[in-house]
């Protein structure tokens, strides 16, 4: 049961509690799981990373932010050669 009031209202649902599980999800929506499954993914588009459901897209902003960064970093590298010498990198996980 896909209709826009109940994604809207599924929306609301995870932007008060970003730790909620598809099973209560589904459970407070009177929906199969997988249906829940499907607003979720599909409708919003989230994923659930660490035990909190997040935006799968960029905002503008973000976007915006990384690609100013990365330009600096362009720079950087192109004013000085030895640059890329001195950057450490980590994985978040």
């Amino acid at each position: 049961m896909r209709v826009p009031e109940m994604i809207q209202a599924v929306q609301g649902a995870v932007q008060q509690n970003r730790r909620v599980t598809m099973k209560d999800l589904a459970e407070e929506f009177s929906v199969s799981k997988s249906s829940m499954h499907n607003i979720v993914r599909k409708d919003l588009k989230m994923t659930k990373i660490a035990p909190k459901f997040i935006p799968k897209d960029l905002t503008r902003a973000q976007k915006d932010q990384r690609r100013d960064v990365s330009n600096r970093n362009i720079q950087l590298v192109k004013d000085n050669p030895e640059f890329l010498h001195s950057v450490i990198t980590c994985d978040e996980s």
